[in-house]
Protein backbone atom coordinates (compact mmCIF):
# COMPACT_ATOMS: atom_id res chain seq x y z
CA UNK A 1 0.00 0.00 0.00
CA UNK A 2 1.50 3.57 -0.62
CA UNK A 3 1.62 6.22 1.58
CA UNK A 4 -0.50 8.01 0.38
CA UNK A 5 -3.39 4.63 0.07
CA UNK A 6 -2.39 4.97 3.58
CA UNK A 7 -3.82 7.82 4.97
CA UNK A 8 -6.65 7.92 2.96
CA UNK A 9 -7.61 4.54 4.86
CA UNK A 10 -6.39 6.02 8.27
CA UNK A 11 -8.72 9.24 7.41
CA UNK A 12 -11.69 7.07 6.36
CA UNK A 13 -11.21 5.21 9.29
CA UNK A 14 -11.33 7.79 11.59
CA UNK A 15 -14.23 9.77 10.10
CA UNK A 16 -16.31 6.23 10.56
CA UNK A 17 -15.28 6.25 14.42
CA UNK A 18 -16.32 10.00 14.46
CA UNK A 19 -19.42 9.21 12.94
CA UNK A 20 -20.14 5.94 15.32
CA UNK A 21 -19.21 8.04 18.38
CA UNK A 22 -21.85 11.02 17.11
CA UNK A 23 -24.59 8.21 16.74
CA UNK A 24 -23.79 6.85 20.38
CA UNK A 25 -24.25 10.55 21.91
CA UNK A 26 -27.65 11.13 20.01
CA UNK A 27 -28.86 8.07 20.74
CA UNK A 28 -31.88 8.02 23.16
CA UNK A 29 -32.00 5.44 26.35
CA UNK A 30 -33.11 2.42 26.59
CA UNK A 31 -36.58 2.52 27.12
CA UNK A 32 -37.77 6.15 25.33
CA UNK A 33 -39.98 4.77 22.63
CA UNK A 34 -39.08 5.41 19.03
CA UNK A 35 -42.05 7.57 18.24
CA UNK A 36 -40.23 10.34 21.18
CA UNK A 37 -37.83 12.33 20.05
CA UNK A 38 -35.14 12.42 22.86
CA UNK A 39 -33.20 16.24 22.75
CA UNK A 40 -30.40 16.95 24.93
CA UNK A 41 -30.93 21.19 24.44
CA UNK A 42 -33.28 23.88 24.83
CA UNK A 43 -36.65 23.47 22.90
CA UNK A 44 -38.04 26.50 21.79
CA UNK A 45 -41.57 26.17 19.83
CA UNK A 46 -45.16 26.65 20.18
CA UNK A 47 -44.17 29.46 22.36
CA UNK A 48 -42.21 27.56 24.69
CA UNK A 49 -38.78 27.15 26.42
CA UNK A 50 -38.21 23.80 27.47
CA UNK A 51 -34.89 22.13 28.92
CA UNK A 52 -32.78 24.70 29.78
CA UNK A 53 -29.42 24.13 31.87
CA UNK A 54 -28.52 27.30 33.17
CA UNK A 55 -25.07 25.83 33.40
CA UNK A 56 -24.55 26.43 29.38
CA UNK A 57 -25.85 29.71 29.53
CA UNK A 58 -23.44 32.69 30.72
CA UNK A 59 -23.14 35.29 32.91
CA UNK A 60 -24.11 38.59 32.25
CA UNK A 61 -24.37 42.23 34.15
CA UNK A 62 -27.43 42.33 35.60
CA UNK A 63 -28.97 46.01 34.53
CA UNK A 64 -31.73 46.10 37.17
CA UNK A 65 -29.40 45.53 40.33
CA UNK A 66 -25.83 46.76 39.57
CA UNK A 67 -22.99 44.38 40.45
CA UNK A 68 -25.47 41.57 40.43
CA UNK A 69 -24.85 39.19 37.03
CA UNK A 70 -27.34 36.59 35.50
CA UNK A 71 -28.03 34.12 33.19
CA UNK A 72 -31.42 34.77 31.01
CA UNK A 73 -34.10 31.78 31.47
CA UNK A 74 -36.69 33.46 28.91
CA UNK A 75 -38.49 37.01 28.84
CA UNK A 76 -41.31 38.49 27.26
CA UNK A 77 -40.01 42.15 26.37
CA UNK A 78 -43.18 43.42 25.83
CA UNK A 79 -44.72 42.79 29.17
CA UNK A 80 -41.11 42.84 31.25
CA UNK A 81 -41.77 39.30 31.80
CA UNK A 82 -38.06 37.96 32.60
CA UNK A 83 -36.92 34.85 34.75
CA UNK A 84 -33.07 34.69 35.46
CA UNK A 85 -30.88 32.96 37.68
CA UNK A 86 -28.88 35.60 39.23
CA UNK A 87 -25.54 35.81 41.20
CA UNK A 88 -24.36 38.24 43.71
CA UNK A 89 -21.17 38.88 44.96
CA UNK A 90 -19.70 38.43 48.58
CA UNK A 91 -20.19 41.90 50.02
CA UNK A 92 -23.20 43.60 47.56
CA UNK A 93 -25.29 46.11 48.96
CA UNK A 94 -28.45 46.49 46.45
CA UNK A 95 -29.44 49.88 48.49
CA UNK A 96 -32.89 51.17 47.81
CA UNK A 97 -34.13 49.50 44.61
CA UNK A 98 -36.48 51.05 42.60
CA UNK A 99 -39.93 50.10 42.08
CA UNK A 100 -40.69 48.50 38.23
CA UNK A 101 -44.33 47.54 37.49
CA UNK A 102 -43.43 44.27 38.08
CA UNK A 103 -43.89 41.77 40.29
CA UNK A 104 -40.68 40.17 41.99
CA UNK A 105 -40.47 36.61 43.40
CA UNK A 106 -36.56 35.31 44.69
CA UNK A 107 -36.49 31.47 45.17
CA UNK A 108 -33.06 30.71 46.73
CA UNK A 109 -30.36 28.76 45.73
CA UNK A 110 -27.57 28.88 48.21
CA UNK A 111 -26.30 31.82 50.38
CA UNK A 112 -27.92 34.18 52.48
CA UNK A 113 -29.60 37.65 51.20
CA UNK A 114 -31.07 39.92 53.09
CA UNK A 115 -34.09 41.07 52.29
CA UNK A 116 -35.11 43.69 54.68
CA UNK A 117 -35.54 42.65 58.27
CA UNK A 118 -35.58 39.11 56.75
CA UNK A 119 -32.40 36.93 56.17
CA UNK A 120 -33.35 34.67 53.31
CA UNK A 121 -31.72 30.86 52.96
CA UNK A 122 -31.25 28.04 50.86
CA UNK A 123 -34.71 27.38 49.42
CA UNK A 124 -36.26 30.25 50.80
CA UNK A 125 -38.84 32.76 49.17
CA UNK A 126 -39.81 36.41 48.61
CA UNK A 127 -42.67 38.34 46.90
CA UNK A 128 -42.79 41.62 46.52
CA UNK A 129 -45.92 43.16 44.69
CA UNK A 130 -45.99 44.82 41.32
CA UNK A 131 -45.24 48.63 41.45
CA UNK A 132 -43.82 48.57 45.24
CA UNK A 133 -39.86 48.59 46.05
CA UNK A 134 -38.26 45.66 47.21
CA UNK A 135 -37.23 46.13 50.79
CA UNK A 136 -33.17 46.81 51.30
CA UNK A 137 -31.19 43.94 50.06
CA UNK A 138 -27.81 42.91 50.60
CA UNK A 139 -25.40 39.45 50.83
CA UNK A 140 -22.56 39.40 52.93
CA UNK A 141 -21.56 36.22 51.88
CA UNK A 142 -22.68 35.70 48.57
CA UNK A 143 -25.40 34.00 46.95
CA UNK A 144 -26.98 32.30 44.15
CA UNK A 145 -31.06 32.87 43.50
CA UNK A 146 -33.51 32.51 40.63
CA UNK A 147 -35.72 35.94 40.08
CA UNK A 148 -38.95 36.19 38.60
CA UNK A 149 -40.33 39.57 37.34
CA UNK A 150 -44.13 38.87 36.05
CA UNK A 151 -46.93 41.87 34.82
CA UNK A 152 -49.53 42.86 37.32
CA UNK A 153 -52.95 41.12 37.10
CA UNK A 154 -55.30 42.54 34.85
CA UNK A 155 -57.68 42.58 37.46
CA UNK A 156 -56.67 46.31 39.44
CA UNK A 157 -58.51 45.94 42.49
CA UNK A 158 -56.62 42.81 43.39
CA UNK A 159 -53.36 44.24 42.27
CA UNK A 160 -53.97 47.52 45.02
CA UNK A 161 -54.50 44.32 47.36
CA UNK A 162 -51.40 42.79 46.85
CA UNK A 163 -49.97 46.26 47.10
CA UNK A 164 -51.14 47.07 50.63
CA UNK A 165 -50.20 43.35 51.71
CA UNK A 166 -47.03 44.06 50.91
CA UNK A 167 -43.99 42.44 50.82
CA UNK A 168 -43.28 38.76 52.41
CA UNK A 169 -41.66 35.84 53.16
CA UNK A 170 -42.36 32.02 52.66
CA UNK A 171 -39.42 29.67 54.54
CA UNK A 172 -38.61 25.89 53.33
CA UNK A 173 -38.97 23.99 56.12
CA UNK A 174 -39.46 20.24 55.63
CA UNK A 175 -42.42 20.18 58.61
CA UNK A 176 -44.52 21.86 55.94
CA UNK A 177 -44.90 18.93 53.61
CA UNK A 178 -48.37 18.03 52.58
CA UNK A 179 -49.45 15.37 50.51
CA UNK A 180 -51.67 15.94 47.24
CA UNK A 181 -51.95 12.95 45.06
CA UNK A 182 -52.60 13.10 41.21
CA UNK A 183 -55.25 11.13 39.53
CA UNK A 184 -54.26 7.25 39.70
CA UNK A 185 -56.48 6.47 37.07
CA UNK A 186 -54.65 7.68 34.52
CA UNK A 187 -51.74 6.63 35.44
CA UNK A 188 -49.96 7.69 38.36
CA UNK A 189 -48.46 5.55 40.64
CA UNK A 190 -47.33 7.45 43.61
CA UNK A 191 -48.44 10.13 45.87
CA UNK A 192 -47.03 13.78 45.49
CA UNK A 193 -45.66 16.18 48.38
CA UNK A 194 -46.32 19.77 48.26
CA UNK A 195 -44.93 22.70 50.09
CA UNK A 196 -46.92 26.14 49.10
CA UNK A 197 -44.81 29.37 48.79
CA UNK A 198 -47.69 31.74 47.27
CA UNK A 199 -51.17 31.10 47.63
CA UNK A 200 -52.15 34.58 46.23
CA UNK A 201 -55.76 35.58 47.55
CA UNK A 202 -56.73 38.19 45.26
CA UNK A 203 -55.16 36.80 41.61
CA UNK A 204 -55.44 33.27 42.56
CA UNK A 205 -51.07 33.02 41.45
CA UNK A 206 -49.53 29.91 42.76
CA UNK A 207 -46.12 29.54 43.78
CA UNK A 208 -44.98 26.29 45.47
CA UNK A 209 -42.87 23.03 45.26
CA UNK A 210 -43.49 19.64 44.29
CA UNK A 211 -41.49 16.47 45.59
CA UNK A 212 -41.67 13.13 43.71
CA UNK A 213 -39.53 9.86 44.37
CA UNK A 214 -37.42 7.83 42.62
CA UNK A 215 -39.22 5.81 40.47
CA UNK A 216 -42.71 7.67 40.50
CA UNK A 217 -44.75 7.55 37.31
CA UNK A 218 -46.75 10.49 36.22
CA UNK A 219 -49.95 10.67 33.63
CA UNK A 220 -49.87 12.85 31.05
CA UNK A 221 -51.88 16.30 31.37
CA UNK A 222 -52.37 19.69 30.20
CA UNK A 223 -52.96 23.20 31.85
CA UNK A 224 -55.11 25.87 30.04
CA UNK A 225 -53.01 28.33 31.75
CA UNK A 226 -48.67 29.20 31.54
CA UNK A 227 -46.99 26.68 33.87
CA UNK A 228 -43.01 27.41 34.60
CA UNK A 229 -40.65 25.68 36.31
CA UNK A 230 -37.19 24.71 37.83
CA UNK A 231 -35.75 21.54 39.01
CA UNK A 232 -34.40 22.34 42.51
CA UNK A 233 -32.53 19.04 43.00
CA UNK A 234 -32.56 15.75 41.76
CA UNK A 235 -32.67 14.40 38.18
CA UNK A 236 -36.11 13.86 36.13
CA UNK A 237 -37.46 13.34 32.71
CA UNK A 238 -39.81 14.92 31.40
CA UNK A 239 -41.87 15.00 27.86
CA UNK A 240 -43.21 17.33 25.83
CA UNK A 241 -45.99 16.59 23.43
CA UNK A 242 -45.68 18.82 20.69
CA UNK A 243 -47.49 19.71 17.75
CA UNK A 244 -46.22 16.75 15.01
CA UNK A 245 -43.85 15.31 17.70
CA UNK A 246 -43.03 14.29 21.00
CA UNK A 247 -39.68 15.53 22.75
CA UNK A 248 -37.92 14.18 25.46
CA UNK A 249 -35.17 14.98 27.90
CA UNK A 250 -33.74 14.94 31.04
CA UNK A 251 -33.54 17.82 33.78
CA UNK A 252 -30.35 17.90 36.16
CA UNK A 253 -30.50 20.27 39.37
CA UNK A 254 -31.50 23.56 38.33
CA UNK A 255 -32.91 22.90 35.08
CA UNK A 256 -35.73 25.07 33.87
CA UNK A 257 -38.92 25.35 31.76
CA UNK A 258 -41.73 28.45 30.66
CA UNK A 259 -44.54 26.48 29.36
CA UNK A 260 -48.21 28.16 27.80
CA UNK A 261 -51.13 27.11 28.27
CA UNK A 262 -52.56 23.58 26.10
CA UNK A 263 -49.74 21.94 25.82
CA UNK A 264 -49.77 17.95 27.26
CA UNK A 265 -46.69 16.80 28.84
CA UNK A 266 -45.19 14.51 31.58
CA UNK A 267 -47.00 10.91 30.58
CA UNK A 268 -45.54 7.43 31.59
CA UNK A 269 -42.13 7.80 30.32
CA UNK A 270 -41.37 10.94 32.64
CA UNK A 271 -40.60 11.52 36.49
CA UNK A 272 -37.45 10.76 38.32
CA UNK A 273 -35.39 7.41 37.77
CA UNK A 274 -35.95 4.34 39.83
CA UNK A 275 -33.49 4.48 42.61
CA UNK A 276 -32.29 7.61 42.17
CA UNK A 277 -32.89 10.67 44.88
CA UNK A 278 -35.97 12.47 45.61
CA UNK A 279 -36.77 15.37 43.00
CA UNK A 280 -38.24 18.80 43.76
CA UNK A 281 -39.29 20.77 41.63
CA UNK A 282 -40.67 24.61 42.20
CA UNK A 283 -43.31 25.09 40.04
CA UNK A 284 -45.55 28.76 38.92
CA UNK A 285 -48.95 29.38 37.24
CA UNK A 286 -49.97 32.93 37.40
CA UNK A 287 -53.53 31.66 38.01
CA UNK A 288 -54.29 28.76 40.12
CA UNK A 289 -53.50 25.37 38.18
CA UNK A 290 -55.97 23.45 36.34
CA UNK A 291 -55.58 19.68 34.91
CA UNK A 292 -56.66 17.72 32.72
CA UNK A 293 -55.42 14.39 32.13
CA UNK A 294 -55.36 12.40 29.14
CA UNK A 295 -54.63 8.33 28.59
CA UNK A 296 -51.64 9.37 25.99
CA UNK A 297 -49.91 11.70 23.79
CA UNK A 298 -49.78 10.30 19.37
CA UNK A 299 -48.70 12.45 16.41
CA UNK A 300 -48.10 15.48 18.45
CA UNK A 301 -51.48 15.61 20.14
CA UNK A 302 -53.28 14.48 23.70
CA UNK A 303 -55.58 11.25 23.33
CA UNK A 304 -58.83 11.30 24.51
CA UNK A 305 -59.07 12.42 28.37
CA UNK A 306 -58.89 10.35 31.36
CA UNK A 307 -62.13 9.93 33.32
CA UNK A 308 -61.45 10.00 37.44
Amino acid sequence: MTLKMHLVVRALAGLAATLALSSALAAPPSGIPPTMQWIDGPVRESGMVAFVDPAMLGWRPFTRWPGVEARLLSEDPATGRIAVQARFPAGWQGGPLAAVPQSLEIVMLEGGLEFGADRLGRYDFAFVPPGLAPPALASAGGARAFLFFDPPAPDAAAVQRQRERGSYVSRFDPARWQPASVAKSAGATADLKVMHLKKDPFTTARTWYVRLEGGMKVPWEVHSMVEEGVLMEGRYRLAECLPGRTVISEYGAEGYFWRPGGIAHSGPESGPPAGGATAIWLQRSPIALDVVFYGGCAGGAPLAPVRP
